[in-house]
């Protein structure tokens, strides 16, 4: 059901940006402001987290890290290597490719294995 009274009016909105807008865009405007954010910002993040990385003390743990993520992803069953087949090929020279790379599955180390035969 509709009203018989007519609705208030609403006070129009300022069009004028607040101070700390106008200030930031002023701001924004400075050829060296942007300067400072296009080559400043990435140059400090970038000294900063060499900094942190290359410290003798934060390298081992690092290290440790990268080693341990990498043990988790290989040990994982998906990406453990349960059969391989040489299909295609004849009997002689599948017995020679036995020969030269012989691993028992699954192989955690199959491509360093594969490497060492290439």
């Amino acid at each position: 059901m509709q009203s018989l009274t007519r609705p208030k009016p609403r006070p129009k909105a300022d069009p004028a940006p607040s101070r700390w807008s106008w200030r930031l865009q002023r701001l924004m405007l400075t050829p060296g402001f942007r300067f400072g954010l296009r080559v400043g910002v990435p140059f400090v993040l970038t000294l900063g987290g060499g900094i942190a990385f290359f410290s003798n003390a934060q390298r081992p743990a690092f290290a440790i890290r990268v080693a341990d993520a990498r043990a988790s992803i290989q040990e994982r069953p998906e990406f453990m290597v349960n059969l391989m087949a040489i299909d295609g090929v004849e009997d002689k020279l599948s017995e020679d490719i036995r020969a030269i790379c012989p691993w028992t599955c699954p192989s955690v180390h199959l491509i360093w294995t594969l490497r060492r035969c290439a």
